[in-house]
């Protein structure tokens, strides 16, 4: 679950305005508080990476409930992977935890919540997880139009699996129709490129396919089929049924041309 590493950042708040400062022109004392107040947000995010780092540190010591308290304050900050993190926390299936966690419990309500939380502060990853909850039903109804929503937001956040979803929503008749979106080739091939250049090897291989066949807006062209074929081959797991088709169709193509 934990992607990057965090830099820790000391800060210290503003000491109190000596009898001198009181003193100055009521205008000197309004700017400077200006001054001080633009410092307020950035403090509340060093504040919150400093929580998140320290509830990382609890869960390592499997001190569950600690590290839910402390993602919370990190998330309150105004930290958004605090509210990512805490939302995995009460949905294992998103964060892939196979053990228990002690004292924490699967609780699907409140996983929504804080990915919601997450999502509009930013952190992408979270935007993802509620658009596959809603796509395939998962302890929620249902609903391909609130999936396409958050898909939207995820992409519009730089989150390349999003951006695949995104592009399998507009050139699938049935996904589109029950998004309540048109179907769109030319958006869907520009996801598709947008996913792929994201390393999300399923899009390379979906736009290998369009420059083999010729799709709706592309003329054939075996070399670039060739070239995205390889890139998925190579990205994806090769247990995967997709991968290997990329792989066979690399192989294909690589012997022809």
């Amino acid at each position: 679950m934990k992607k990057i590493i965090l830099i820790l950042i000391t800060t210290a708040f503003l000491s109190a305005c000596s009898k001198k400062e009181i003193e100055k022109p009521v205008e000197e004392q309004y700017n400077k508080s200006q001054i001080d107040d633009t410092s307020i947000p950035k403090k509340a995010a060093e504040n919150g990476e400093n929580l998140f780092e320290q509830a990382f540190n609890a869960y390592d010591n499997h001190n569950y409930i600690k590290a839910a308290e402390l993602f919370e304050k990190s998330c309150n900050s105004g930290y958004a992977q605090g509210c990512g993190a805490l939302a995995m926390l009460y949905d294992r299936r998103l964060s892939s935890v196979a053990h228990d966690l002690n004292g924490i419990e699967y609780n699907i309500t409140k996983a929504i919540q804080w990915h919601e939380k997450a999502c509009s502060g930013g952190f992408a990853e979270s935007c993802l997880n509620l658009g596959n909850l809603y796509y395939k039903g998962q302890e929620v109804p249902e609903d391909f139009h609130k999936s396409f929503q958050w898909y939207q937001k995820g992409c519009d956040g730089d989150n390349a699996e999003a951006c695949f979803k995104l592009a399998n929503v507009y050139s699938h008749p049935y996904i589109s129709e029950q998004s309540g979106v048109s179907l769109n080739y030319k958006e869907a091939f520009q996801l598709y490129e947008k996913a792929c250049n994201g390393n999300v090897a399923d899009a390379c291989y979906n736009l290998g396919m369009y420059y083999h066949e010729g799709r709706e807006i592309v003329q054939p062209n075996q070399a670039q089929a060739k070239q995205l074929f390889q890139k998925s081959c190579d990205l994806g797991n090769k247990h995967d049924v997709v991968t290997k088709l990329a792989c066979d169709m690399y192989r294909k193509l690589d012997s022809t041309l």
